[in-house]
């Protein structure tokens, strides 16, 4: 919040600024309990965001034990990936180099290095079951064969 503006400014904001510009707005934000969500929400300002944007902010717990349960833990993402449950862009060659930053992470997991694109993943499978999404009206409905 900047008070010299009365505007709201940020990382956030800019994503939901965008995600509106581009018909699909942002409905959830997932955010790691740990640090970031205890420290957003005693701030007014945020709260206040929170509400006029219409978004839900749902907390999620990376602690090591969650991450290490296989049912729950990022090594659930594993049977994902096998089955094709994922679909990456892959057809240009930024689709590529987004999609094979995520690839590279989730085959080096734990021991690799990383930059949070397999742990993003692993929030939001974790949090799917908690989420329910609103049909936008420019979205168009992708063709699948009957059988699928």
């Amino acid at each position: 919040w900047d008070p010299s503006t009365h505007q709201f400014t940020g990382l956030m904001e800019e994503w939901q600024m965008k995600s509106i510009a581009l018909g699909m707005p942002i409905q959830y934000w997932i955010i790691e309990a740990n640090a970031a969500h205890k420290y957003l929400f005693q701030f007014n300002h945020f709260r206040n965001w929170v509400a006029q944007r219409g978004v839900e902010v749902i907390p999620h717990s990376t602690q090591g034990a969650n991450k290490l349960q296989s049912e729950f833990g990022v090594d659930c993402l594993r049977v994902h990936f096998k089955n094709g449950d994922y679909r990456l862009p892959y057809r240009s060659e930024s689709g590529r180099m987004v999609s094979q930053k995520l690839i590279s992470e989730a085959l080096s997991y734990p021991s690799g290095r990383h930059d949070d694109t397999i742990m993003a993943t692993w929030f939001l499978e974790n949090q799917l079951p908690n989420l329910s999404f609103r049909q936008s009206a420019s979205m168009t409905k992708e063709w699948r064969p009957s059988w699928l």
